[in-house]
């Protein structure tokens, strides 16, 4: 992370410290006010919410119970009302099925689409249909930190009001000493990190909706441009195929994807246990933490079916860097038992 790379591997990519940064930046880009609606799926990440509330109207969609988004549905949503936005989220590295339909729903109605690429940084094909695709670096390479905005619109530019970069090169050395102590805490994670950078940042002045972020820190930036992404993307799919070739064996869990398909790079395993939170709980005991995707927010209406039976029941098993052989046998003991 120290030394500069041959060249960038994302040219078309403006960094940004994190990924919700890129979120208010294609926000503000786009020009949305309280009189706009955005149209988002009800299975998501409160960090993808955020930026939108207050700033707009907000509703939402569900989603299939294997993560696809239906183009019969939007279509009825884009027919109901004005929709300016609409987010597409390809979760977990796997892209949406039927992200080309839902593009040209979306340019027949005039709505630009929002391709959230946070899961599929590596995947072949990510963020080549939304007019704005959303990227986060340190959710699959080694870096402290970094997300992303892409521009698909022609004649459309984003001119980022960012920070010095010190202030991102600060908060990154920071969540670097944290990895290295091993330190779990949220007042220490990125978020939390970052949301303290208004001690460290001078006010600008500016009104809240046009304040500054922070950009893409040196470190992150230098050690995606020093990385093996094929290398990764093996690793990833090896640990992705390891656990689906388990679930054959026990009915504890299910894949949430029945197949691996070539060219996805997977964030992990998402799969789906009934008995989900004793699993945590039962992994906590032993200093392994499973990863859930996600406690949706409780604005979010019980009419979305799907998506609240995700957030009761699914659970990411952890695949390369994280999957190490101590994780792989605890976990398979418990999910075998």
């Amino acid at each position: 992370m120290l030394r500069v790379p041959p060249k960038n591997p994302f040219p078309d990519v403006l960094g940004t410290f994190m990924g919700r940064d890129a979120f208010a930046l294609a926000v503000s880009s786009l020009g949305l006010g309280v009189d706009d609606t955005v149209l988002l799926p009800a299975y998501l990440c409160r960090e993808v919410l955020k930026p939108f509330l207050g700033k707009t109207q907000v509703e939402f969609y569900d989603l299939g119970s294997d993560l696809t988004v239906d183009p019969e549905k939007i279509k009825l949503k884009l027919s109901k009302g004005n929709i300016k936005l609409l987010v597409i989220i390809n979760y977990f590295g796997f892209l949406q099925p039927y992200r080309k339909e839902i593009k040209t729903l979306c340019a027949d109605k005039g709505t630009v689409l929002l391709e959230d690429c946070a899961h599929s940084l590596l995947t072949e094909g990510s963020g080549e249909v939304g007019d704005l695709s959303i990227y986060s670096f340190r959710k699959l390479l080694p870096v402290p930190d970094g997300g992303g905005l892409k521009m698909n619109m022609k004649g459309k530019k984003v001119i980022p009001d960012f920070h010095p970069k010190i202030y991102s090169n600060f908060l990154s050395a920071l969540i670097i000493m944290k990895l290295l102590m091993n330190v779990r805490s949220e007042f220490f994670s990125r978020a939390g990190l970052s949301s303290q950078a208004k001690i460290l940042v001078p006010n600008s002045g500016i009104p809240q909706r046009n304040h500054r972020i922070l950009p893409q820190s040196s470190f992150s930036y230098n050690g995606m441009g020093n990385v093996s992404f094929p290398e990764i993307i093996e690793n990833r799919r090896r640990d992705y195929q390891y656990w689906q070739e388990m679930s054959e064996r026990t009915d504890r869990f299910v894949p949430i994807f029945s197949k691996l398909p070539s060219g996805v790079c997977p964030l992990g395993c998402p799969v789906t246990v009934k008995d989900r939170d004793w699993l945590k709980s039962r992994l906590e005991e032993k200093r392994i933490f499973l990863n859930i995707h996600w406690h949706i927010p409780a604005t979010i209406g019980n009419e979305f079916v799907n998506s609240h039976r995700l957030s009761r029941e699914e659970a990411t098993l952890p695949v390369f860097p994280e999957l190490g052989r101590k994780e792989r046998e605890e976990i398979e003991r418990l999910l075998t038992a």
